[in-house]
């Protein structure tokens, strides 16, 4: 999984190269490169971001739908441990649900759009 080699360049190759990715926040940024920069900092555990360098994310089963042969919508639901906060202190047993929209160009499969929403910590 892209996410959790906390590598930026590699997560940024799953999205198309005009992709828009959202976070928890409504941050955004658009385009391939533009979310491999975004990620990068939070990837490496640069001060005064929220740190992911240690992170480990865990995805269920994700629900697909088809809207076309070349397009289609996942919704997953995930969580996350070590996740660290801007200030250093930790973000514990974070959940959320990220959903994609998926196209599919030249036979393959790229996230066109990434909305990413957290969760209430469950009981």
């Amino acid at each position: 999984m892209a996410f959790n080699s906390h590598n930026a360049k590699a997560f940024a190759a799953l999205f198309l190269p005009n992709a828009e990715f959202t976070n928890v926040v409504g941050q955004s940024a658009k385009g391939r490169k533009a979310i491999e920069e975004f990620h990068a900092p939070m990837f490496e555990g640069k001060p005064g971001y929220y740190s992911f360098k240690n992170s480990i994310l865990k995805n269920e089963i994700p629900r697909i739908s088809v809207i076309r042969p070349d397009i289609a919508s996942v919704d997953v639901y995930w969580t996350m441990d070590k996740c660290l906060l801007p200030d250093g202190s930790e973000l514990k047993n974070r959940r959320g649900l990220v959903t994609f929209l998926m196209i599919k160009e030249n036979g393959k499969w790229g996230i066109d759009i990434m909305h990413n929403a957290d969760l209430p910590p469950a009981d």
